[in-house]
């Protein structure tokens, strides 16, 4: 045991020496036990942001590692991290600072001699409390809010951790939880991270809720993370969906519209903004057997009422009965016409608009 006791308190002023140099932040931890060394015990790691508010708390983290790895001067490198009861709180505290999260993102983009490249193998958590307040923003009721977030995920699994400068990098291999104001219910999602201050991406995107499943890519960019709570404004997107579903009631969390009655389904590429969004090459499936294929610019969202809409129609098959759901009860004249396939153009609001194209149904065509 005498042996031990100088090595765990090497090691432990090396990891604390080592978080706070990277972080310029208040790091402490209650106690640190060393097996065989080449597996920790951390207790009770408490990460601090400059107003001395819990950034990240830890009660237990078990870590396994190659010892020469933790001395080495260029990299840091550990095998395998377990963490077990964490809480995660994220404050923006008004209008002129910055979301904590991005201060030290901020210290750890700035070049430093002593910042070495942190890799980690494999990552497992259990029981994460994430929360974001963003006090510079009233909260909203009817959708989910980005700049007030409570989600607690039950199950995470990682692999191949990079934190390099400001950027982390990681394999999400399975996450699931619940957004506790809304109930959006994570089931399964699986991806490549990237997140900086400038970008957050998935890749290889697999994520699927309660109603929806949602796969391939999904890119925000913005001026510092901060921005994702101000989400119509201040973020730009790029969706890149391919055989995705999405619920009506999913749709309804996401937008606080009430308009969607019916799932949809889409593969194609949206870009831009929330109030100014194009879509590309799309097609766009709802109810039975309806879809629309084409390309839609949209501008005004997310008041659907003032929304200016150009749409250019390559392909279109609508039946009735899934358009019922949105324009009420339809005529017998219209049943009649059965199924009809479109293609032409759309632009104007939804109860102002001009619309040409061809129309064939099974009682005849028509040129508009």
């Amino acid at each position: 045991m005498a042996q031990v006791k100088p090595v765990q308190t090497f090691l432990t002023k090396k990891i604390l020496v080592a978080l706070s140099e990277r972080t310029m932040h208040d790091v402490s931890i209650s106690s640190v036990k060393i097996a065989w060394l080449d597996r920790a015990e951390l207790n009770d790691l408490l990460i601090l942001d400059r107003e001395s508010d819990t950034l990240a708390y830890a009660s237990r983290i078990l870590v396994n590692y190659r010892l020469t790895d933790i001395l080495n001067s260029k990299f840091l490198n550990v095998e395998e991290v377990i963490v077990d009861q964490m809480h995660l709180q994220l404050i923006k505290r008004d209008s002129l600072s910055l979301l904590n999260l991005s201060e030290l993102l901020n210290v750890l983009k700035k070049p430093n001699k002593k910042n070495k490249p942190l890799s980690v193998e494999s990552v497992s958590l259990a029981n994460l409390d994430f929360s974001v307040n963003n006090n510079a923003k009233e909260p909203i009721e009817n959708r989910l809010d980005l700049a007030h977030l409570d989600m607690s995920l039950s199950e995470m699994e990682f692999a191949n951790f990079r934190l390099t400068n400001d950027t982390v990098m990681v394999d999400v291999i399975q996450l699931s939880g619940i957004e506790s104001r809304h109930g959006l219910e994570i089931r399964e999602l699986s991806s490549r991270l990237e997140l900086n201050n400038q970008s957050l991406s998935l890749t290889n995107l697999n994520l699927r809720t309660a109603s929806s499943q949602v796969s391939d890519s999904i890119k925000f960019y913005y001026d510092g993370i901060a921005n994702l709570s101000d989400f119509v404004d201040s973020v730009s997107f790029g969706l890149y969906f391919s055989n995705t579903r999405i619920s009506a009631a999913d749709l309804k969390i996401m937008t606080g519209l009430d308009v969607f009655k019916s799932s949809f389904r889409i593969d194609g590429t949206i870009w831009g903004k929330v109030q100014d969004f194009n879509m590309d090459h799309s097609r766009i499936g709802f109810g039975r057997e309806s879809f629309i294929r084409g390309g839609l610019s949209s501008f005004g969202l997310p008041n659907l009422k003032s929304t200016f809409i150009l749409a250019d129609i390559t392909d279109s098959h609508i039946v009735p009965e899934d358009i019922e759901p949105y324009v009420g009860q339809i005529s017998e004249n219209i049943e009649q016409l059965g199924r009809v396939d479109f293609t032409g153009s759309f632009a104007g609001f939804l109860n102002d608009f001009v619309a040409r194209g061809d129309f064939v149904t099974e009682k005849g065509s028509v040129h508009s």
